[in-house]
């Protein structure tokens, strides 16, 4: 009876993921990249104009939109206009891919976008394979990556108490601030801090998830923030700061991806 009730189980439905690459050479790595993964149907699409039919053709709904953001427009339009034009969530999630690029042209091309995050294409096919994979289970978390850029100070204001702090890690969804007194687990703060080459004041509200002193003579410990308000714009600034922030390590690999820390 069991055997026969696991033979009429339904085969789970894959998940349909858009590839938009118009790269010959870039492509031939991130198909190599998708083989290796299991329950995913793709469709590729090369230039703007079968992009978007193939986003607006009638079927089951894409999962996941995986799109070179430096993709040039077509004779029939600019799709990556046309993914402005439609947001999220209404939206498929999004997971950009670029290029060799600094950090004020990426903030452009991500903007409006609202990505899921983003893909170096200079990883190697193994971590292009794990962060689509990760992108397609948006309920896993996203670590706090620790930063290569050093000195970030941070204004955490807990009630009338203000704390000066520095910015130690950062992902989409969370903070990692060294500060010198630090709050019970789950208090309720708001982080302010400006990152380097971003045009934007980040202030964001947020809660204690984890606490750690070193002991006793310590001059500062740490505290993780989990993130409660944090916009889609300001969350596509931090995905493209952290993807140069890792660059500049010397590490290709993917600007964290989740929302939560």
């Amino acid at each position: 009876m069991a055997a026969a009730a696991a033979a009429e189980k339904p085969a789970a439905v894959p998940k349909r993921l858009l590839v938009v690459e118009g790269s010959d050479l870039f492509r031939r790595k991130l198909l190599a990249a998708l083989k290796g993964l299991e329950g995913v149907k793709f469709e590729v699409a090369v230039e703007a104009g079968a992009a978007a039919e193939a986003l607006a053709a009638s079927g089951a709904p894409w999962n996941l939109l995986l799109v070179d953001l430096h993709l040039p427009p077509g004779p029939q339009g600019d799709f990556l206009e046309t993914l402005r034009a439609s947001p999220s969530p209404g939206r498929a999630p999004l997971l950009g891919m670029v290029g060799m690029v600094g950090l004020p042209d990426l903030l452009q091309l991500v903007a409006g976008l609202t990505p899921v995050g983003l893909l170096d294409k200079a990883q190697p096919a193994d971590d292009l394979r794990a962060a689509i994979a990760t992108a397609l289970a948006p309920a896993a978390a996203a670590p706090i990556a620790p930063l290569g850029t050093t000195g970030l100070t941070v204004r955490c204001t807990l009630g009338r108490t203000d704390l000066k702090g520095l910015l130690v890690g950062l992902g989409p969804g969370g903070a990692r601030v060294a500060v010198p007194e630090v709050p019970a687990a789950d208090s309720a703060l708001t982080l302010m801090f400006i990152l380097p080459e971003v045009p934007h004041l980040f202030q964001v509200a947020g809660r204690v998830t984890n606490r750690e002193w070193p002991g006793p003579g310590a001059a500062l410990g740490t505290i993780d923030v989990k993130f409660a308000d944090l916009d889609a714009e300001a969350r596509s600034r931090i995905l493209a700061f952290l993807l140069v922030d890792a660059r500049r390590r010397g590490v290709a690999r993917t600007a964290e991806i989740g929302k939560t820390p």
